[in-house]
């Protein structure tokens, strides 16, 4: 029974695809240049369903590729986002975004598809008598993530656990090194995994040491574009990426899409 991941190549941004016994679940859908050549969900992968779309959070390089599906006549069956309330100063900071955020979550209502906000649970939020032995468990956000003071959208984001029963993964999204901490104290028999997704596209906020020591990952997975955003990705973090005792790193802007399965 084949259980895959695909971490597309879609330059600065982020698309994840989960293939499980002949079912899809999609985490964030970033559009790739073609120009670039980078990929496409819709281009990449033939179905002709969605079981499940999860929207980490409300940055348009996590979302963008989703009107690509309602365009190619994907049905998709469920949605979840983050509870996260966005504030006036977050809107100030990045108004295209979440623009263009409520813009397409009034397109999801629009189709019909229902939407979940998910927080974090001790319990899987995710599994199917269709996918036997695959779990998804949401690390982040915790439930009064909007009362906490100075919060950030990133602190908000999803984090997941991905289970099947051949690889584990933790797939970080953008959350930040405070975010990490949180989920350590939470939920840190969780957090072993196989496979990594680097959080925050490489940044040096995304990186917490002794969170990635107790993750221990057989594979390290950066999803980024250099050159876009100063820092992004951090040369330091990266290097420490790199040189992680156990995990082989690789980059989609050098490796293209990273298939494991």
């Amino acid at each position: 029974m084949p259980y895959k991941f695909h971490f597309l190549n879609v330059g600065y941004g982020s698309c994840i695809i989960l293939e499980w016994n002949g079912k899809i679940i999609v985490v964030d859908c970033k559009k790739g240049d073609k120009e670039y050549n980078e990929d496409n969900l819709t281009d990449y992968i033939e179905t002709s369903e969605i079981e499940l779309l999860i929207i980490t959070h409300p940055h348009i390089d996590h979302f963008d590729g989703v009107y690509e599906i309602f365009e190619k006549n994907i049905e998709i069956k469920e949605v979840w986002i983050t509870p996260y309330d966005l504030r006036k100063e977050d809107i100030e900071n990045d108004p295209e975004s979440y623009k263009e955020y409520f813009i397409l979550i009034d397109t999801i209502e629009n189709y019909g598809i229902p939407i979940r906000k998910v927080s974090r649970s001790k319990k899987p939020l995710y599994f199917s008598e269709d996918i036997p032995g695959a779990q998804i468990f949401v690390l982040n956000p915790p439930k009064n993530i909007n009362q906490v003071k100075n919060r950030t959208v990133h602190d908000g984001c999803i984090v997941l656990k991905v289970i099947t029963p051949g690889k584990t993964a933790v797939l970080g999204s953008d959350a930040r090194d405070l975010t990490w901490k949180v989920i350590d104290d939470y939920a840190s028999h969780l957090l072993p995994g196989d496979i990594f997704n680097v959080s925050h596209h490489g940044a040096a906020d995304g990186l917490e040491k002794g969170v990635l020591e107790k993750i221990n990952p057989e594979y390290i997975i950066l999803s980024s574009k250099t050159g876009l955003y100063e820092g992004i990705p951090d040369p330091e973090t990266i290097d420490y990426y790199e040189n992680f005792k156990k995990g082989k790193f690789l980059r989609t802007e050098e490796d293209g899409t990273i298939v494991i399965g």
